[in-house]
């Protein structure tokens, strides 16, 4: 839909000063074209990452899938790799002539709704986003759960 795709990774302490610390990343393709994910690094704590973990693997409990909308979740058994898609889902890649945006899974706010207020809330509090944004800045979260070590990403 509309948005900047964005990934997180753990919080950092500056030896120096004490104060937490974060920093953009970019990625480029080998023509030097921008990739399209911008990734902010060390904007949570360990334990923050890890409450997110929890809510994200609580939701994927077996016993929880069942009851969402159908198309929620992907199960691809041969990698070994479950998809939760929340707000909306896409389909490309093997056997798709064009890419499609659907919005008949289950809400982020309501599936992750701890995951969800933290990452808003982080993303105001270090103005990467104007602190008027709402409580509900996020429309779209896929979160790719590996069943084992050697699962696939499955990229194509």
């Amino acid at each position: 839909k509309n948005g900047i795709p964005i990934s997180f990774i753990l919080n950092k302490v500056s030896s120096t000063t004490g104060q937490r610390a974060f920093h953009k990343e970019y990625y480029f393709s080998r023509n030097g074209t921008k990739f399209g994910v911008d990734q902010w690094s060390d904007l949570f704590t360990e334990n923050e990452v890890r409450k997110m973990q929890y809510e994200v693997l609580t939701a994927t409990d077996p016993m929880n899938l069942i009851r969402y909308k159908p198309n929620t979740v992907d199960i691809e058994p041969s990698k070994y790799r479950l998809k939760l898609f929340l707000g909306y889902r896409y389909s490309y890649g093997h056997g798709c002539n064009l890419a499609e945006l659907y919005d008949d899974v289950e809400s982020i706010h309501d599936v992750l709704p701890y995951t969800s207020k933290l990452v808003t809330d982080r993303l105001k509090e270090f103005a990467i986003i104007k602190s008027d944004s709402g409580s509900r800045y996020f429309d779209q979260v896929v979160a790719n759960v590996y069943k084992r070590t050697s699962s696939s990403l499955g990229v194509q």
